[in-house]
């Protein structure tokens, strides 16, 4: 969702859209920048939960793209997509399946499974809200297919090394996605996403010797400053304990803080209060992670965020926040969260959020009981 200079820039542009094109050139609403001008204002209404009027614009903004001259699919497919979130957040499942249907039908054949996977996902949701499980079975299954062709067919540039290492970690490939990363920063060690993807899989696969290493050469990689998305840099450096780097990360993470607003300011937050857990300053962390936790609207990340808070929390003695939380969040990990891996895995969830989500359940497991929450090490845990 937008931060609040985004929703300022959208509210100009369709200001100037009312004023200007609708009062004075009705023949230029067909041009496919309306489109987009709408389908932007659809975005922020979404972040106000003003859905009805959210849903109005992408059904315009739908016709404008399906009426153009020259299609422009990738606007089509966002225009399906923007209207699909607004129907299932209104609870609109019948609705969603139709839009999905279309869109699918329409785009599916053109631009391939990859591509329309958010449609097929919502697709599927609606589906099993309308008792259609079977069906939408179906859909997941062959969405899996797609993703498992993907991670395995041949990768040689670092981008599509980077994309079939996500798509092997939506597999269960964690080893062999860990490879493709290195080898997409050997060939280009500009891009910061393989590092981000590296890092928080070395951490899950509790290689910690190397993560050491690797997070120490993301630093001198990128500098001091840290790149654009420095916020994803200090979370994978963050994500074991241990850090000899944390006044470097903390000064990263405080001035996108800064300059940073809406969600993207909460993501800074995560970042921020996982640094202060680090250093141990357990009661900063507690108000930064409930600062987080509160406008972050990723699961995943407010998870996260709540289990730092936690265990904030139970560094300080009170004992009895941990432990419930900790409980009701392994129950999300295995219940709802996506187990990539399996075929009705959500592949909407960015791979990074699902790690760190992941390494923190099991730090806070063995922080409250002395073994893992999750993953391999639980199992074993429990023979």
């Amino acid at each position: 969702m937008p931060g609040r200079g985004q929703d300022r820039r959208a509210d100009a542009n369709y200001r100037r859209l009312e004023e200007g094109v609708r009062g004075r050139d009705p023949g230029r609403l067909a041009e496919a920048c309306v489109g987009v001008t709408l389908l932007d204002y659809s975005t922020v209404l979404q972040s106000r939960g003003e859905f009805a009027r959210s849903e109005a614009h992408c059904r315009e903004a739908m016709k404008i793209a399906r009426a153009a001259r020259h299609r422009v699919l990738p606007l089509e497919r966002w225009a399906w997509e923007s209207l699909a979130y607004t129907l299932r957040t209104q609870g609109k499942w019948r609705e969603t399946a139709e839009a999905c249907e279309h869109a699918l039908a329409d785009l599916q054949p053109r631009l391939g499974d990859l591509e329309m996977k958010e449609m097929m996902v919502r697709y599927a949701e609606a589906l099993r809200r309308l008792g259609r499980g079977e069906d939408a079975a179906n859909v997941e299954r062959q969405l899996y297919t797609s993703i498992a062709a993907l991670a395995a067919a041949p990768a040689f540039t670092p981008a599509a090394l980077t994309r079939r290492a996500e798509m092997r970690i939506r597999v269960g490939q964690f080893k062999e996605a860990a490879a493709d990363t290195a080898q997409a920063m050997e060939l280009n060690p500009k891009l910061n996403t393989p590092w981000c993807y590296r890092g928080c899989l070395l951490a899950h696969l509790g290689d910690e010797q190397t993560y050491r290493v690797h997070c120490d050469a993301m630093l001198k990689q990128f500098g001091r400053d840290g790149p654009h998305e420095g916020e994803r840099m200090a979370k994978t450096c963050l994500l074991l304990a241990g850090s000899p780097d944390l006044a470097d990360l903390s000064s990263i993470v405080d001035r996108k803080l800064a300059v940073d607003t809406g969600v993207v300011r909460a993501w800074d937050q995560l970042a921020k209060a996982m640094a202060e857990y680090r250093a141990g300053r357990f009661d900063d962390c507690v108000l930064t992670a409930g600062q987080a936790a509160a406008d972050i609207d990723n699961p995943m990340g407010k998870a996260t965020a709540q289990l730092f808070g936690a265990m904030a929390h139970h560094q300080l003695g009170r004992h009895d926040q941990l432990g419930p939380l900790l409980d009701e969040l392994a129950r999300y990990a295995e219940q709802e969260a996506p187990k990539f891996g399996m075929e009705h895995a959500d592949s909407l969830f960015p791979v990074e959020d699902w790690l760190i989500l992941r390494v923190t359940l099991r730090e806070a497991g063995v922080l409250v009981r002395g073994t893992p929450t999750t993953g391999p090490e639980a199992k074993a845990a429990g023979q």
